[in-house]
């Protein structure tokens, strides 16, 4: 507080939209150095009191060097089998200008519609609509030509369209 000569200050905010009468109040505090406006303070609380009331899920997870390159605030896209976000793997050599060859069969169910997206060695990530018939593969056509064919070793992730991988923000 520059009004008391820089001394530490407390900033209380309640949240009416998640109190109930049935619970104990969850109190949070904030260390917040180098803040001297009061503004700034209360600014901080009500959007960490918005981080806590809508971000519902959060992941922990241990990456090799190729997904070093996230920083915090980046919002990555994360796959796993094991929640059925998607399938991922490597691609292997034969694919073509509208084909991707890969590591390991996937299921397409009938009814159902699948993407494919790829992380080329130069970090760009294309996404095709795969226009395989159902059954089990390991290759996928996809609608629209790639861009850049994918080559072998680089990164995939397939499943239905928008659950192919999940969006989580590096806090």
């Amino acid at each position: 507080n520059r009004e008391n000569d820089y001394q530490q200050d407390m900033v209380v905010l309640e949240d009416p939209l998640i109190f109930t009468n049935a619970e104990q109040p969850r109190r949070k505090t904030i260390s917040a150095y180098g803040i001297v406006r009061s503004s700034h303070a209360a600014r901080l609380a009500r959007f960490n009191q918005r981080v806590n009331r809508l971000v519902t899920r959060t992941i922990t997870f241990a990456v090799g060097l190729d997904a070093v390159a996230c920083e915090p605030g980046d919002v990555i896209r994360f796959q796993h089998d094991i929640p059925q976000w998607g399938f991922g793997g490597r691609a292997a050599a034969g694919s073509t200008s509208t084909t991707i060859v890969l590591d390991r069969a996937v299921t397409l169910a009938a009814g159902k519609s699948y993407e494919v997206l790829v992380r080329h060695n130069n970090d760009v990530v294309e996404t095709r609509a795969v226009t395989t018939g159902p059954g089990t593969v390991t290759t996928l056509t996809v609608a629209d030509a790639w861009a850049q064919t994918p080559a072998a070793g680089e990164v995939w992730a397939f499943g239905e369209v928008l659950i192919s991988t999940k969006p989580f923000r590096v806090i």
